[in-house]
């Protein structure tokens, strides 16, 4: 019969008829599907390289492996004190005592990351609504004539509206720390009205960083500069925010906080970046497979970008203590760095 005839093929009932679902885009944050479609590329280039040198994927493999497990071994983790933050942090020690803030804080923490929901998911429909009455484009074009000359600059909206949106959010959670250092009052309330004395400076100074880049990335000679400024200009906001000074002032005050501490900068900031970036993608990575539907793996996504947020900004802060706490160490002995490469040396040296 033919029930007889199937029955060798009933272990093939659980398996899936269909290929995943990949959700189309995200609202806040990287895609999932960029994760999911890297992921499946880096084991299929594995494969292959299996397949031609098993010896070379061993070393590989172990590679990654290494990568992975020696880097969390040269730090130190313990012991974390949240009761003073201006002082040195080993990497390790500022990963755990960000954590240690953000669940110490955690309400004020929340909040944060739904202002950053909505501000930033606010703005997405905007750009939404944009594209739909640009002809379902959201790039745009700007005709200047200074003098004789016919200039034309081009941009996208979300290209333009995230950076202010995550520079909002972000210099909040600075103005908490700020708050938080000087053991005055840092609810919500508090932090975004401290925030907003200073709202044009902390947006405007973020933005034009941003822009002074992209240029520079443009160039394409200018891409080594670009990369050496990303890093030295990390403290825009801190130094806005701490010292309150001007644009350019803030811009001077970072650069030369991170002068001769460039290295130890970009490790951190790298690995802020990793965590702000990678956490969502993976997580929607094994939503993918659990069947959620492409709108929720969204949601999920957006919802952990947003509530990583916080997380970044009191990392980068703790960063600034860090490097505020070696750089007056240093003027105490005597010592100046003159060079973004140099080590401290006594102020009255030269050559």
């Amino acid at each position: 019969t033919k029930s007889q005839w199937l029955e060798p093929f009933t272990w093939m009932d659980g398996i899936r008829q269909d290929s995943p679902r990949l959700p189309g885009g995200t609202i806040l944050g990287p895609a999932a599907s960029t994760a999911f479609c890297g992921a499946i590329a880096g084991v299929s280039e594995f494969i292959n390289l299996e397949a031609k040198d098993t010896l070379g994927a061993i070393g590989l493999a172990v590679g990654l492996l290494l990568l992975i497990v020696i880097p969390p071994l040269l730090t130190r983790w313990r012991p974390v004190d949240i009761s003073e933050l201006r002082h040195r942090w080993a990497v390790g020690q500022l990963l755990r005592g960000a954590r240690q803030l953000y669940g110490q804080h955690w309400r004020t923490m929340l909040l944060f990351a739904l202002a950053g929901f909505v501000i930033l998911g606010t703005i997405q429909g905007l750009a939404y609504l944009f594209q739909q009455a640009n002809n379902g484009s959201q790039d745009f074009t700007v005709g200047v004539s200074p003098g004789s000359l016919d200039l034309k600059l081009g941009g996208s909206f979300s290209g333009i509206a995230e950076p202010i949106g995550s520079a909002i959010v972000s210099g909040i959670v600075v103005a908490f720390m700020r708050l938080l250092a000087n053991h005055e009052e840092h609810g919500f309330v508090h932090c975004w009205r401290a925030m907003f004395e200073r709202l044009w400076r902390v947006v405007a100074g973020q933005l034009l960083a941003t822009a002074l880049l992209l240029l520079l990335v443009i160039t394409l000679i200018g891409i080594p500069v670009a990369a050496y400024l990303y890093i030295a200009w990390q403290f825009i906001q801190q130094e806005i925010m701490f010292e309150n000074r001007s644009i350019r002032g803030a811009f001077h005050g970072s650069s030369r906080l991170v002068r001769g501490r460039w290295w130890r900068t970009l490790r951190v900031a790298a690995i802020l970046a990793v965590i702000s970036v990678v956490v969502g993608p993976v997580l929607g990575f094994f939503l993918i497979f659990l069947n959620f539907s492409p709108i929720l793996v969204n949601l999920i996504g957006s919802a952990v970008f947003a509530l990583l947020i916080p997380y970044v900004a009191i990392g980068r802060t703790l960063l600034y203590f860090d490097l505020k706490a070696s750089e007056e160490a240093e003027e105490a002995a005597g010592l100046t760095r003159r060079y973004w490469f140099s080590r401290p040396r006594p102020a009255t040296q030269t050559g």
